[in-house]
């Protein structure tokens, strides 16, 4: 059986509570992050509310609308202020899904850092997201 080992390291200026009760900020939304069979991650953002965009907090290094894969009814876009996930459609949402590959990607670092074991770091500031935009001081709660 092989045996995957998983570090998920957090940037200084981000906590991120987990675990039994923790609830995110009112405009961050709940994020789920699983391993799907074979080899992508998926996240699954869910909010309290509707909304037409969920603007990503960082926006340096990877760029999501060429590496993330959506459900087809979404998509990543690059905007003057960063990059949003919105529906196709225009119409609001309150949980979508993506589908990260492993990889290291580009840019000042990647969401990943696979290691030839197996092990892989992930690193989780660029998973932070807000409901329509993220204030400068955005954090996980």
């Amino acid at each position: 059986m092989k045996v995957i080992t998983i570090v998920v390291a957090l940037l200084p200026s981000f906590a991120l509570a987990l675990g039994p009760g923790s609830r995110p900020a009112a405009s961050t939304p709940e994020v789920r992050i699983r391993a799907k069979p074979g080899r992508d991650w998926e996240l699954a953002y869910r909010l309290r509310e509707p909304t037409q965009k969920l603007a990503f907090a960082w926006t340096e290094g990877p760029n999501r609308s060429a590496t993330w894969i959506t459900d087809p009814d979404f998509q990543i876009v690059s905007t003057g202020d960063g990059e949003i996930i919105r529906r196709r459609d225009g119409g609001t949402f309150a949980t979508v899904h993506v589908a990260i590959p492993p990889a290291y990607g580009s840019g000042d670092y990647g969401h990943f850092m696979p290691f030839g074991d197996v092990a892989i770091i992930f690193y989780t500031a660029g998973l932070l997201a807000c409901e329509d935009a993220c204030p400068e001081d955005a954090r996980w709660s």
